[in-house]
């Protein structure tokens, strides 16, 4: 009976320690730009012979670039220090941006899991959310900020849980407003706790065995999310996470996250619970185990962050969580925007375009500096679109 315990445990935890995230790292959405119909012109009102067909397209990507001893992003690169592979062919940079240039605004989505595992005790703690509030004037004031959590309500069926999201804030330059949704937090869970009791008894149930049925898939959370980007075609859209890991649950499921974050311009960053020494390696021998085998994995954070071109950050105490989020947002103003044109006739086989930025400098004695580089790790081209345009 304790092995079936703990086994369910174990299930239960990789059911709920999930969550989704979002294409581009802190860096100009990934997108391609076409040149926009030129609507002084009717291509009805213009002979064949007198149009030229042009498309201009650019892709666009951000870039952060960190000492590898320090870990601190490094400010004061050039033009000609960066190489960007397409497909491992280099491609030459038509743009070029860094700190203290324009920069598109931010909006920045917190998403916070109410049912952590891990993190549930710093959730509750005031002083906790007014600190990752206080985190929040980092940012410039034109960046907008929303709040999203993980939120239970009861189904069609009587005291069926039905996993859902919520969005308690929506994205605003009102900083007041969003330190009142993020002190809303611990209450809000104690009221979710609250919920899964009051369910647990009109089925008669344990509240341990109900919570079995809650599940919040990634895909699920990513159509939450997704869209929100083409709601904000002037920013970037950065995902930050407050959960205990992304768990797939579904073969591809963390795949295809991914893809639709890649192609909508969301960067995904992770503000990840600490789990024990133990439970660690629980869940690795399950991952190997039971996961890998079925084409499974339980770790998908650090995926989806590195494709998109964001950070990890694990979390152990409390004062962790402003920390991470302020080290996010200088990560954000730091980055460089880089970009390429494509050539007007260039196929697209309707495939993610795999790319790579390296960058090669050398310190004030010569010395080739030990960098790293975060930045996503493809795109995707839209179909192309001719623009008339009078000879």
């Amino acid at each position: 009976m304790r092995i079936i315990i703990i086994h369910l445990l174990l299930l239960t935890i990789v059911s709920l320690l999930f969550f989704c995230g979002t294409p581009v790292a802190g860096q100009e959405r990934p997108r391609v730009i076409q040149s926009p119909d030129q609507q002084s012109i009717s291509e009805a009102a213009v002979r064949p012979d007198d149009v030229v067909r042009v498309n201009t397209r650019v892709v666009f990507l951000d870039a952060l670039v960190k000492e590898q001893k320090t870990n601190e992003p490094v400010r004061d690169l050039a033009h000609h220090d960066f190489q960007v592979l397409d497909d491992g062919k280099p491609r030459e940079l038509s743009y070029f941006t860094r700190e203290g240039d324009s920069r598109r605004p931010l909006a920045l989505l917190l998403f916070i899991d109410l049912w952590t595992q891990y993190g549930r005790s710093h959730l509750k703690r005031e002083d906790t959310m007014q600190r990752l509030a206080s985190a929040l004037t980092k940012l410039a004031p034109e960046d907008e900020v929303a709040v999203m959590v993980t939120w239970v309500e009861e189904g069609d069926d009587p005291g069926t849980p039905l996993p859902v999201t919520r969005m308690i804030d929506y994205f605003t330059r009102d900083r007041a407003k969003t330190t009142a949704a993020l002190l809303s937090i611990p209450e809000l869970v104690r009221r979710q706790e609250r919920q899964l009791e009051a369910l647990a008894q009109k089925n008669s149930q344990e509240a341990g065995d109900l919570r079995l049925d809650i599940i919040w898939r990634l895909s699920e959370v990513a159509g939450e999310i997704m869209p929100l980007a083409a709601r904000f075609p002037k920013s970037q859209l950065v995902v930050v996470g407050l959960i205990d890991d992304l768990f797939d649950l579904r073969k591809g499921e963390r795949e295809g996250a991914v893809e639709e974050a890649v192609r909508a311009g969301i960067i995904f960053d992770g503000l990840i619970f600490k789990k024990s020494l133990a439970t660690k390696i629980l869940f690795g021998t399950l991952n190997k185990i039971m996961m890998s085998p079925r084409g499974l994995s339980i770790h998908a954070a650090d995926y989806l962050a590195k494709q998109t071109g964001g950070e990890v950050v694990s979390v152990g105490r409390p004062d962790d969580l402003a920390s991470g989020l302020e080290r996010f947002i200088t990560s954000l103003m730091a980055r460089y925007n880089l970009g390429f044109s494509l050539e007007e006739r260039e196929p697209d086989a309707g495939r993610m375009h795999k790319l790579e930025v390296k960058v090669k400098a050398r310190d004030g004695q010569g010395k080739q500096r030990k960098l790293v580089v975060n930045a996503r790790r493809g795109y995707y081209l839209p179909k192309v679109r001719e623009t008339p345009t009078a000879r």
